[in-house]
């Protein structure tokens, strides 16, 4: 297995920023080290987005996502998203340009990620499962499977809750997403999004959605798998034990990687 921090200048952001990367292992009883490091082998890959006060490491540091992954072979990415909610933010960074443009881009080309729709997956959880599931609403043609761990629900009920229980947003969170109440029928409104995904045909992508059943936006999340049912999209939500934590996130990953998502072995480009 291999881990590690690549900081590099970002062409859409415009100045140095990092992407953590675990590459699995294909080393195995007997093998050559051609074999072992084979230079025409693309891996699957899942786009990990992470939660509003941590980093690109933190899905690293605080589960077990690594063991999971090699189990399966599968290459797992990571950029540092700050508080941006993935959204090309009024105040002009581009971070939902830097992930599905750059991010993905360096992946594929500098650390051998498929960039084959079937091997490619994006999940997250909290902010992050909010980011996961507006790219993957946008993007059917790119991924094969999205998941949206504890964050994909109505951001403007969210942050009315938010609000009636003292948890008020960093400073730059005003001014990433607009006023929240103008966001309905916007580009960062999940619920505008889920209703334009169905009235597209032949939609391939997988859409997972789940949340801690003791966490205080579980409701929120519930009400949000049902409308994507009520789209029928294809969809499955899974109620979780957990709060709003990264226990319950590590939780939720495993299953995701172990027995949802269908990932194919590491292979060379069709």
């Amino acid at each position: 297995m291999g881990y590690l921090e690549y900081n590099f200048r970002s062409k859409i952001l415009g100045r140095h920023t990092t992407i953590s990367i675990f590459i699995p292992s294909l080393d195995r009883k007997g093998a050559t080290l051609e074999e072992t490091y084979p230079a025409d082998i693309v891996f699957p890959v899942l786009y990990l987005m992470h939660g509003g006060s941590h980093d690109s490491r933190s899905w690293f540091h605080t589960t077990m996502v690594e063991t999971y992954a090699q189990e399966k072979q599968l290459m797992l990415v990571s950029a540092d998203l700050e508080a941006s909610w993935c959204a090309n933010t009024v105040y002009g960074d581009a971070f939902y340009d830097y992930v599905t443009q750059e991010v993905m881009l360096v992946a594929q080309r500098l650390f051998h990620a498929s960039p084959e729709r079937e091997d490619n997956f994006i999940a997250g959880f909290s902010m992050g499962g909010y980011c996961a599931m507006k790219i993957g609403l946008r993007n059917p043609d790119k991924f094969a499977a999205c998941f949206g761990m504890s964050g994909a629900k109505d951001s403007v009920k969210m942050r009315q809750l938010a609000s009636s229980m003292g948890i008020t947003p960093g400073v730059k969170e005003n001014y990433t997403l607009g006023r929240i109440d103008e966001m309905y029928g916007t580009e960062n409104d999940l619920l505008h999004l889920a209703k334009l995904l169905s009235e597209k045909e032949d939609v391939k992508t997988k859409y997972y959605t789940s949340c801690g059943q003791e966490d205080y936006g579980y409701a929120l999340c519930k009400e949000f798998a049902d409308y994507l049912d009520q789209l029928e999209l294809t969809h499955k939500f899974f109620p979780v034990h957990g709060k709003h934590d990264m226990l319950c996130g590590d939780e939720t990953i495993r299953m995701a990687i172990r027995d949802v998502f269908e990932i194919n072995p590491p292979h060379k480009l069709k």
